[in-house]
């Protein structure tokens, strides 16, 4: 159970007052308690003395019979309960004749009859009240609680002018007994302690309710404004004015350190808004795609150039896993960079290829750094994405380049050495055949010819492969050259089993290039489907063209075997083919990779082993052209 402050503080001020006025009551009523049974002691004192005097007044004058008079005039006595007359043995006295007869033999026969009483033994003379007054020749008194009643023993001493009587032996002759009641004196001391409690009660309220004021004066209420504060701060920021409590005691020390801590905080906090601003704004201004991953892979922060490379807000993309958001999959990436960050605790890195809305490759470098907790946990993962793709395609312009310039080293050895004694062979040749005048020589000899003249036809294109004679550049309709490769295509008979579609857009615009080696390069694509579906008989080529961006998009799409990843990468590499031995060098789409880049055009391929595949070529319109040179 939780108590509030002022509760707690009225239970402070309640118990301890409590104790106090019960520490200081329980002596008070003990005190008027002893008072009134002393008073009523010394009431039975004085009642017992004049009883004594009347006593040895009246023995002394041998008047024993008034002794008993005055005995029962006293016992009407209001309180007084009884009055007895004792012997020294605790008999009651004058019940027989033994002392009045010495008293009649002194003084004579008295004027009224005597007639002894058997013998009554009211107190035992070996009890404790006899003996201690036998003793100490003093009043004794006790409480009885069988009868409610306080009994006062009050001793009648053998004096001197007794001896007549009495004899001289023992010292004490009797006592008086008197019974009192004290139920009057209990009813006034019960009285007493209901008013002492009554005004006790009284009194500790009212010193509780002063007592609680100041204490909320000066205590409960600057504390309930700093704890006002502290909230007003909690809930709606830092106060514009510091807390005015006006106390110079430990509250006001303590007003003054929340004051001193508020401000403290407020500095603190906009410094750390400052530094959060300029982190920000680092890595807002970044040139790269910045995100804070958890341990599974769901998006803490994202930067403005990571929302710009995925085309989302940053709605979409906190508190979902980064392969959703980014790449459209349903599980982490193979070899995921921030899983392994996150089992290793070392960065790791990882391209990744994707795909435009234009269909247009994308890579992606990601590269990801482990955040720590105090304990050494990687607690979060930072993943950088980089676009490079122009890296990438300078990287492989690059391995082009240098394959090339092999090749063309290769090729101007092989035209050497295989071109010159080729041409002295087929100077041979003809000499012979103009000399010899036998139809089979002559066949013979232009057989040869033949294979010569294809042995240099190889050479010569090796040399044109290696370096390409500049083509003369051209703007001619797109859709025609498309058509022209189809016709002549059709005379292979690869192609004869192919069904090939065309789906030309709307207004498509002249294209600007080398007619000749665009013709190839459609030539050469649709032999490569051909080779590609074989002899199925649902073998298809669908050829789509559309104009985006300045750039006509040409699409040939066939559903033949695809290939793999590995196979894709290396496609447009020379001497690279995926068909059987002895039915292609690996030269043809090297060769129209390099046509189509001469003059700013692009080509790219989609495929899956299995699927088929779709070689994407974009080539630039005349009015892209004519945009550029102005």
């Amino acid at each position: 159970m939780n108590l509030s402050l002022k509760k707690k503080i009225i239970g402070l001020i309640i118990i301890p007052l409590t104790l106090c006025l019960v520490m200081a009551g329980l002596p008070l009523i003990t005190w008027i308690s002893n008072r009134i049974n002393d008073e009523q002691t010394n009431r039975i004192s004085v009642l017992a003395q004049s009883i004594v005097l009347n006593i040895q007044n009246n023995m002394l004058s041998g008047e024993a019979k008034s002794v008993l008079d005055l005995n029962r005039s006293f016992n009407t006595i209001k309180s007084v309960e009884h009055i007895e007359i004792l012997k020294s043995n605790g008999e009651a006295a004058f019940r027989d004749l033994s002392t009045l007869n010495s008293v009649s033999a002194r003084l004579g026969e008295p004027p009224y009859e005597r007639t002894a009483m058997p013998r009554q033994e009211i107190l035992s003379p070996d009890g404790p009240l006899i003996q201690e007054m036998l003793t100490t020749m003093k009043n004794v008194s006790y409480f009885d609680e069988s009868t409610g009643f306080r009994i006062f023993l009050f001793p009648l001493l053998n004096e001197k002018e007794c001896h007549k009587c009495h004899g001289s032996k023992g010292a004490v002759r009797g006592a008086v007994l008197i019974s009192m009641s004290v139920e009057k004196d209990q009813q006034a001391i019960k009285s007493v302690k209901r008013q002492l409690f009554a005004g006790f009660i009284v009194v500790l309220f009212i010193l509780a309710f002063l007592l609680w004021l100041a204490l909320h004066k000066i205590v409960v209420e600057p504390i309930l404004e700093i704890a006002k504060s502290a909230k007003k701060t909690t809930d709606e920021g830092f106060p514009s004015e510091p807390l005015k409590i006006n106390a110079k005691d430990e509250i006001g020390d303590l007003a003054e350190n929340f004051n001193q801590m508020t401000s403290t905080l407020k500095e603190n906090y906009q410094k750390i808004k400052n530094t959060e601003s300029f982190l920000n704004t680092v890595l807002e201004s970044v040139g790269e795609g910045i995100v804070v991953l958890d341990r599974n892979e769901k998006i803490l922060m994202a930067n403005r150039f990571m929302l710009n490379l995925v085309n989302k807000d940053k709605e979409d993309l906190l508190g979902r896993r980064c392969y959703e958001v980014m790449f459209g999959m349903k599980k982490a990436c193979p070899d995921c960079p921030s899983e392994k960050t996150i089992k290793t605790g070392r960065s790791a890195t990882k391209n990744h290829t994707t795909l435009s809305e234009d269909g247009i490759p994308i890579h992606i470098e990601i590269t990801s750094y482990p955040i720590f907790n105090q304990k050494g946990e990687v607690t979060q993962v930072i993943e950088k994405m980089a676009e490079v793709t122009d890296r990438i395609e300078m990287e492989d312009k690059l391995r082009q380049s240098e394959k090339l310039a092999a090749v063309g080293v290769l090729a101007s050895g092989l035209a050497h050495e295989v071109g010159n004694p080729l041409t002295s062979i087929y100077s041979v040749a003809q000499v012979i055949e103009r000399k010899t005048k036998e139809p089979k020589t002559k066949e013979k000899i232009e057989l040869m010819k033949t294979h010569i003249g294809r042995i240099s036809k190889i050479v010569q294109d090796f040399l044109n492969f290696s370096s390409p004679s500049p083509s003369r550049v051209s703007q001619f309709d797109i859709r025609a050259v498309i058509d022209s490769a189809i016709h002549i295509s059709k005379y292979d008979k690869r192609v004869s089993q192919l069904n090939i579609t065309t789906k030309h857009g709307d207004d498509l615009p002249l294209v600007r290039g080398s007619q000749d080696g665009i013709h190839q390069v459609f030539v050469n694509l649709i032999l490569n489907a051909a080779d590609s579906v074989g002899d199925s008989p649902n073998g298809s080529l669908i050829i789509t063209t559309t104009r985006k961006n300045g750039f006509v998009r040409i699409s040939f799409k066939d559903n033949g075997m695809g290939m793999t990843e590995e196979e894709r990468v290396k496609i447009f590499e020379p001497f690279f083919t995926t068909k059987q031995p002895g039915k292609g060098m690996g030269l043809g789409l090297f060769v129209s990779y390099g046509i189509i880049k001469s003059f700013g055009g692009d080509i790219s391929v989609e495929s899956q082993k299995g699927k088929g595949a779709v070689f994407n070529l974009r080539v630039p319109c005349v009015e892209a052209k004519k945009v550029n040179h102005e």
